[in-house]
């Protein structure tokens, strides 16, 4: 079962490792990210809110897989306004809803992603170890990623899991460069977009706008006096090994590219092909998505990015996933081998 699913990086990655899975059904309230989840898993059932499934009805499940928010009281604010009309703890409340998940419901394992720091108002990792482990009744692990190990983005996350890590996780080389679309291709700029009532005339004048606006102080609570917006992790640099990693941020503001492939810099924003390789989907993942009544749609890219930018990077479960095959492995292997 899939809480909290977004637009199925979870499921994407089992099918890779368990082809033969079957899904019990999927948690989600975001309706554009229901829409691309629908256009790729049509058979998947939809329990839409986690906070009124009535877990006793669905039946026993061998993996439960999510990734609750990460959006505390004090960096969620706005966030929790708009969805909820108030200022309350995301973080804690969608961890609660997984507790209740495993409390009432009958899964054997799980595996539950957040980030690396401990920013959660309410619950240390320490904390949601303990009440995890309390609640299924066996010891409880934390898997630490780098997603620049896997697809060049710097995205560092945590996973709570019911096995142990058996493997370490592959350390590539590559740049995230090779992600990119063509140089020649980017370089002749895309549709300059709308911000407000001005549209950019040219790729050149949209350029002088995102240099002006990473130029200017950042509004970060960590930011020190004298930091502009390029130093506070809004841009990234073909001449460095990671890329910057994406957030939700990247549907709101400029996330930029600092592209040096064909000599003079080259200043642009992202191309969402290249934001869904850095993810690990397969280019066009969320082009296209399916409304309720089962019509295709166009997804615009707005949503696009910032479904995105709240997925988990598809290789990293992967790797997860290959390390709980490893521990029923290991659990089932014959303790005597006869001859």
């Amino acid at each position: 079962f899939s809480m909290f699913s977004g637009i199925g990086a979870f499921e994407l990655a089992i099918n890779k490792v368990f082809p033969k899975n079957k899904c019990l059904g999927f948690s989600e309230i975001v309706e554009s990210k229901i829409d691309i989840y629908r256009k790729h898993f049509p058979g998947h059932k939809l329990y839409g809110d986690a906070a009124e499934i009535e877990w006793e009805t669905i039946g026993p499940c061998d993996l439960l897989v999510g990734g609750f928010s990460c959006k505390s009281r004090s960096g969620a604010r706005s966030f929790a306004q708009t969805v909820h009309g108030t200022d309350h703890d995301l973080s804690a409340e969608t961890f609660e809803y997984i507790v209740q998940a495993i409390y009432r419901g009958q899964f054997k394992d799980f595996i539950l992603e957040n980030t690396m720091g401990q920013g959660r108002s309410k619950y240390s990792n320490e904390d949601i170890v303990q009440i995890l482990s309390q609640e299924l009744g066996k010891p409880v692990y934390i898997i630490k990623t780098e997603g620049c190990n896997f697809t060049g983005s710097n995205r560092k996350r945590i996973f709570f899991t019911s096995f142990p890590q058996i493997t370490d996780q592959p350390v590539k080389i590559e740049s995230f460069k090779y992600n990119l679309e063509p140089y020649e291709k980017v370089a002749l700029g895309t549709k300059p977009p709308i911000r407000g009532l001005k549209r950019y005339d040219s790729h050149s004048e949209y350029r002088e706008y995102l240099i002006e606006f990473m130029q200017k102080p950042s509004t970060r609570k960590t930011a020190k006096p004298g930091d502009k917006r390029w130093s506070m992790g809004f841009s990234s640099d073909t001449d460095k090994r990671c890329s910057k990693a994406f957030v939700t941020r990247c549907g709101y503001q400029p996330h930029v590219l600092i592209d040096r492939r064909g000599g003079d810099p080259l200043v642009r924003r992202w191309e969402i092909s290249e934001i869904e390789r850095l993810m690990g989907f397969p280019v066009g993942w969320t082009s296209i998505g399916v409304d309720k009544f089962g019509n295709n749609k166009q997804m615009g890219s707005t949503a696009r990015t910032r479904s995105l930018g709240d997925s988990i990077i598809v290789p990293v479960i992967e790797y997860i996933l290959e390390n709980f095959l490893l521990d029923k492995k290991e659990k089932f292997k014959p303790k005597f081998v006869l001859d």
